[in-house]
């Protein structure tokens, strides 16, 4: 089998600018996959939830302190899992496995949310609320988005 050095890449341009933003209301989502992410200034790990949006191409996360080291931060975190784990149909117990959110139908509230952090000020859509789905989507969570997107990653 040929060994290839991955190490050694030309640099890419950077072609693509920030997302567009989803405009602020009520949408239809599915979460296609969930992720552990280390926070680069040492502070714990987050929970990253993708949502994609049903008939469209739009993505949205939601990023919760799962494993901060505030407590007061994991807590509101596992507080909001736990409510959307329940909307989604979920039981949570001690120990809850993420990869069962995975093709879950929510419908979400969009809002756009401007911050500033390092002097640069941001616009990004962020999800001010979740509710159950519509009943006719309730009951059909899908085990793949479409898009292979079907498994988490890092224990997840």
């Amino acid at each position: 089998m040929p060994v290839i050095d991955m190490g050694n890449r030309p640099k890419r341009e950077q072609t693509t600018g920030p997302r567009p933003l989803i405009p602020e209301g009520k949408y239809l989502a599915r979460i296609i996959w969930t992720e552990r992410k280390e926070f680069k200034n040492g502070n714990g790990a987050c929970l990253s939830l993708k949502l994609a949006l049903v008939g469209g191409d739009e993505k949205i996360w939601e990023d919760l302190n799962v494993y901060h080291t505030n407590p007061e931060y994991q807590t509101r975190a596992k507080d909001r899992l736990e409510m959307i784990a329940r909307l989604g149909g979920l039981e949570v117990g001690p120990q809850f496995d993420t990869d069962s959110l995975q093709g879950r139908p929510y419908e979400i509230e969009v809002v756009q949310k401007t911050e500033t952090w390092n002097g640069e000020t941001k616009t990004k859509n962020k999800i001010s609320r979740w509710y159950r789905a519509p009943e006719q989507h309730a009951h059909s969570h899908a085990q793949s988005s479409g898009n292979g997107a079907t498994s988490s990653v890092n224990g997840w």
